[in-house]
């Protein structure tokens, strides 16, 4: 369930790159698959066990080239995504190489994720710190604003006082 996990992730980074459609069909999938990993036998769920995995490969490769888009379309954080689904894409590839028996290099699932982990944690602190930057920035403007505010209403005091200051002579004399 930890590519659904990440199905959503991408598509709340990047709703235009990422169809919200291939999002609850990968969910309901990988939900019902989950379910019947649970209520059948081992025998039976790994029949169906390369199906899916063919499916969390496509959901990976179209994870990458949404990202990517986004990357080309100078979206906030997207190169570092980009590089972080590119882990756990190459090492699910190998895993289920190694689950099949045609390479023995060994599991290396949790070194991708460890890695999506950390990149993605780093566009994430980019990202805050930006915010933190441009609300800083802003507060900077409102003051600015509110000098200048300042300054004009004091003026007008000034204009206004002077002006009822000489009407108030006027009358007199």
């Amino acid at each position: 369930l930890g590519t659904t996990c990440a199905c959503f992730l991408v598509r709340l980074l990047y709703p235009r790159e990422f169809t919200k459609y291939f999002v609850w069909l990968y969910a309901g999938v990988s939900g019902m698959y989950a379910l019947f990993i649970l209520a059948a036998p081992s025998r039976l769920f790994s029949v169906g066990m390369p199906l899916y995995q063919a499916l969390m490969l496509l959901f990976v490769l179209y994870a990458i080239i949404a990202v990517g888009l986004a990357a080309l379309r100078g979206k906030e954080g997207a190169l570092i995504y980009l590089a972080a689904f590119g882990f756990p894409f190459l090492t699910t590839i190998n895993d289920i190489l190694y689950e099949n028996m045609i390479v023995n290099t060994g599991r290396m699932s949790g070194i991708g994720l460890f890695m999506f982990v950390l990149l993605s944690m780093t566009s994430m602190s980019r990202q805050f710190v930006n915010r933190a930057r441009e609300v800083e920035q802003a507060e900077a403007r409102a003051q600015a604003e509110a000098e200048k505010n300042r300054s004009q209403n004091e003026f007008i005091r000034t204009v206004l006082r002077s002006g009822s200051d000489e009407i108030h002579s006027s009358t007199r004399g």
